[in-house]
């Protein structure tokens, strides 16, 4: 240890030595003795306690002001101080007010497309029911593509009372 920290904890512990001597000699019985405590043989005879005559008041105009206390005896009182016990609010956080939850737009969904069939008669191609359906033979091959697991490999082989889906013009991509 160092020799400085060895002084500083003994003049710490003297001054708090001395702090309680000097509290237990302040807390000392410097109370006079009065008759009903005094331990003193009965034969002795308390003295009676003189009381001063105070004359009445006469009526004036300013109040009487009783005279300041006087200390009844010699020694000062010693000072005790308590700690001080502050009570404060509890703690203000800067954290904001959460924000009202946005409202969801709504989702606008396109139109489903109007699923349009057409069952194929004898003797149509694929051309024809382009023409019909779209106003424009070049696109019969939006047909095909849609239908192709139906129609086989070949186009031009369309089996009478087939079932076709037709696109819908949204799905046609160019002529």
């Amino acid at each position: 240890m160092r020799n400085d920290l060895k002084i500083g904890i003994i003049l710490g512990v003297i001054v708090v030595v001395l702090a309680i001597l000097i509290f237990a000699i302040g807390t000392g019985d410097s109370e006079p003795k009065t008759p009903e405590s005094d331990t003193s043989t009965p034969s002795e005879t308390p003295v009676p306690e003189k009381t001063a005559v105070v004359p009445e008041p006469q009526k004036q105009s300013q109040p009487i002001t009783p005279p300041p206390a006087q200390p009844t005896s010699t020694k000062p009182e010693p000072v005790v101080t308590e700690p001080c016990v502050v009570s404060l609010p509890p703690a203000v956080t800067a954290e904001p007010a959460p924000l009202p939850a946005p409202k969801p737009e709504p989702v606008i969904e396109p139109p489903l497309p109007k699923v349009v069939y057409h069952t194929i008669a004898k003797g149509e191609n694929l051309s024809q029911i382009a023409e019909q359906h779209y106003g424009d033979q070049r696109h019969w091959k939006v047909i095909y593509q849609a239908n192709r697991d139906i129609i086989g490999a070949n186009p031009n082989k369309l089996r009478p009372g087939t079932k076709l889906r037709i696109p819908s013009p949204e799905e046609i991509a160019g002529p």
